[in-house]
């Protein structure tokens, strides 16, 4: 395990990841406004039918509150990058385990702070 600073490598590599993730969050994003904003005529659905896209709506929107919020913790990453903060925990100061960064590139802190 990595518990130096991250070297330039390393920031390019979770550079690229949080781009990556921030736009797979952006495309879900997408497709789950177009499952709360679609509408069908009522007179052509049954009760059961309409139960079922009613329940599909409420858990879309469940899930753009979620990405919305990973979303933000993303571009708030890219701010401390820019800031010359990312890799270094909020809380502590001390570095970020690369290790942890591979995996929720835009933690703020250790697992153990």
């Amino acid at each position: 395990m990595s518990e130096g600073p991250l070297t330039v490598g390393q920031m390019q590599v979770l550079e690229a990841l949080l781009k990556s993730k921030r736009q797979v969050i952006v495309d879900l994003i997408k497709s789950y406004r177009a499952v709360t904003g679609t509408r069908h005529d009522c007179a052509l659905l049954d009760v059961a039918d309409s139960a079922s896209l009613n329940e599909m709506r409420r858990r879309a929107a469940i899930l753009i509150d979620q990405h919305e919020s990973t979303l933000a913790g993303i571009d708030a990453a890219f701010d401390r990058i820019r800031e010359g903060r990312y890799g270094s925990s909020e809380k502590t100061g001390k570095p970020i385990l690369f290790e942890r960064l591979l995996v929720v590139p835009w933690a703020q802190s250790n697992a153990d702070d």
